[in-house]
């Protein structure tokens, strides 16, 4: 059974008719994308330009000092470390740059990277525990935004500006997380080369591409190119996609749908039609800025989506999603990067897009990191040799650089599981527009969590449900800001 096209969505698909300006004009470049001749190469190849720290001295050896680093605890879904436990070789590519980028800091430093499970899914529990103990266990750790952020209102973190050698504004660590993320002119976290971890839960569109050429789609690429990927584009072709299988007026995990969705892509939907959680003012402090015009109207275009049950469907339960896009039930999937390394298996081709725009008037395209599993480093408190930490970290994101971070683009995303070079376009273009919203990646008073309950419940007065929360998210966002002033550094 068909479905027709609902006016709202023709009516501002006929609006879309602009050709815009070529992808070089028009979309938000951040720092993560570099020079992108060093990530076009083979797999083999490592990048021709070096990066190399401009603090650390030409002639350092630490003599075989170890240099700790809390990773990612064992679990068995998809949150295990793979940026750390690399021992040898194996032809693996992931694996292989791993040991090539440590092995190269090693012999360069005369270090011994030594990797020691945390917290299950970056659960920062190990670390405190470390720290109030002053055991000083780890140099530094990998824990998950929510994680770090509870823990940096705790003193039982460095503000990474403390750390005097450490080069932040360099190209291995992402700018867009250095400004987005400090709180009161202090940066607590960091993500870059230096890991893949954070990249795994970054927010993307998977398509079908043999369903796309069999319905006669137009060019996806070309539409990102061109800054027509709207949340309006996924209604338009996923309803001729859509199909009532047995015609029995029920839709369910056997049928055919336009788009399969979890629960959370809400949240990103509020983030890639340039709308907020929180901005900060002009003193570096978040304020809530949640309920606008903005928000209301990409909520009421992502709910008019994924709450029509010919059009969309949601379970979240990855074994449940994942087996109908593989199966060539649905034209588009809102998942994770992640995905895509377990999509391997799919015979049909796929490929990937970024989160789409409200509309074709803003300024790009905006992408997400999943803050209850997304990875980000942070230095312990109790960490007693700050020069060290600096020196060994930097140059580890920039081996990282040099090494890791083309493995991760070439060889194991582009190459093995997109296989097609437009993608690879894509790829970069979202990993170089991450926003890291304080509101979504903290949750102040269930602030971020209102549009996944909203979604999951099919409630869609925006202005009704932030009502019930208002007051608990500013709360809850004054107490964490009374947390930093009173930091004791």
């Amino acid at each position: 059974m068909k479905n027709s096209f609902p006016k709202r969505f023709l009516a501002a698909a006929l609006l879309a008719v602009t050709v815009l300006a070529a992808l070089t004009a028009c979309v938000t470049v951040g720092p993560n994308e570099g020079d992108t001749s060093e990530i076009t190469q083979g797999a083999t190849e490592e990048v021709t330009k070096s990066y190399k720290p401009k603090n650390v001295p030409d002639d350092l050896n630490y003599d075989g000092r170890e240099f700790t680093v809390m990773t990612f605890g064992e679990t068995t879904v998809v949150w295990f470390d793979v940026d750390w436990s690399a021992v040898e070789e194996t032809a693996e590519d992931i694996n292989d740059g791993v040991y090539r980028r440590t092995a190269r800091v090693e012999s360069e430093l005369g270090i011994k990277v030594v990797p020691e499970l945390g917290g299950v899914k970056g659960s920062g529990e190990p670390l405190k525990k470390s720290v109030l103990a002053n055991d000083s266990l780890y140099d530094i750790a990998f824990i998950n935004v929510r994680s770090a952020g509870a823990l940096s209102q705790e003193e039982c973190l460095y503000d990474l500006h403390d750390l005097d050698q450490l080069e932040i504004e360099a190209e291995w660590w992402d700018q867009n997380c250095v400004k987005d993320m400090s709180i009161y002119n202090m940066l607590f976290m960091l993500t870059g080369d230096i890991e893949i971890m954070y990249k795994k839960s970054i927010g993307v569109t998977l398509f079908n591409k043999v369903m796309a050429k069999d319905y006669q789609l137009p060019d996806l690429y070309e539409l990102v190119d061109d800054k027509e990927w709207t949340i309006y584009k996924i209604a338009e072709y996923g309803f001729d996609v859509s199909e009532d299988i047995n015609n029995d007026d029920k839709w369910t995990k056997d049928d055919t749908y336009g788009y399969l969705f979890y629960s959370d892509v809400s949240a990103l939907g509020v983030i890639a039609a340039e709308a907020s959680f929180c901005e900060k003012n002009e003193d570096d402090l978040p304020e809530i800025t949640f309920f606008s015009d903005r928000t209301v109207e990409a909520l009421d275009a992502w709910f008019e989506v994924l709450l029509n049950g010919t059009l969309s469907y949601s379970d979240n339960n990855e074994n449940v999603l994942k087996p109908m896009f593989i199966n060539g039930q649905a034209l588009f999937d809102y998942n994770e990067f992640h995905a895509v390394e377990q999509l391997r298996q799919m015979e049909t081709d796929f490929g990937i897009l970024p989160i789409p725009m409200l509309d074709e008037d803003q300024e790009g395209y905006h992408h997400s990191i999943n803050p209850h599993v997304g990875s980000v480093m942070v230095v312990p408190y109790d960490n007693d040799d700050l020069e060290f930490t600096a020196w060994v970290t930097d140059s580890l994101g920039a081996a990282s650089k040099n090494i890791l971070t083309p493995k991760y683009y070439d060889a194991y995303l582009k190459w093995k599981s997109t296989r097609d070079d437009e993608s690879k376009d894509v790829i970069d273009l979202i990993l170089a527009t991450i926003r890291y919203d304080l509101g979504y990646m903290y949750d102040y008073g269930g602030l971020s969590d209102l549009t996944l309950r909203m979604t999951q419940s099919k409630k869609t007065n925006v202005a009704s449900e932030y009502t019930k929360i208002e007051s608990a998210a500013q709360d809850a966002l004054e107490k964490a800001i009374d947390k930093y002033f009173a930091l004791d550094f």
